[in-house]
């Protein structure tokens, strides 16, 4: 993949990169879906957020959401808005850019500002991607996706059974109506991945 931006460079100073980090961000960075499937604590945060972050720094001076990210539940979410929004503010320029949670406690007038107006980063849910924002695609979501440069699955070993084929549709549903987009799983437990 091409080098980094030197703003992202710079917010990694002399972070060192594990190979599993190093491997899952140039993929993704070279227009790759990607699986990472590592033990828990070992940076997949921030494999997925390399990518999210050179992709806005092209997105400066204007709004525009280029990372979705899906969490299974809104604490997950809720942990991870922090973390994400200390990596924007971490890189110069993107210090204007938010990430915002979208999910059934965020009032409707909200939901219009984030339409009208969406922030760089998106954490939700595929309930509220598959009963909000993909039916709008075509209209008042449509600023949304548009942009969308990567989804992110965290916690993909959740999805399994009937929720896990339901999660699947939903998926498919968003790369037909936004083809470019890449997606970025990662899971910290892989039952039987012999």
């Amino acid at each position: 993949a091409a080098p980094l931006p030197d703003a992202v460079r710079a917010w990694l100073g002399d972070r060192p990169l594990y190979a599993h980090q190093a491997t899952a961000a140039d993929a993704a960075l070279g227009g790759a879906d990607v699986m990472l499937a590592t033990g828990t604590a070992s940076g997949k945060t921030l494999a997925y957020t390399i990518p999210a972050l050179c992709a806005a720094t092209e997105t400066m001076g204007r709004s525009g959401c280029v990372a979705l990210f899906l969490y299974p539940t809104k604490a997950l979410a809720q942990d991870q808005l922090g973390k994400l929004q200390a990596a924007l503010d971490g890189v110069r320029g993107l210090d204007d850019k938010k990430i915002l949670a979208v999910d059934g406690d965020v009032p409707h007038a909200a939901r219009a500002d984030i339409m009208a107006a969406p922030p760089a980063f998106i954490a939700t849910n595929p309930d509220m991607l598959h009963y909000t924002v993909l039916p709008g695609a075509g209209g008042a979501w449509s600023r949304l996706v548009q942009d969308v440069r990567y989804v992110v699955v965290d916690e993909a070993h959740v999805y399994v059974g009937a929720f896990g084929a339901h999660v699947a549709a939903v998926l498919r549903r968003f790369a037909r109506l936004r083809p470019e987009a890449r997606f970025f799983c990662c899971s910290a437990t892989v039952r039987d991945a012999g």
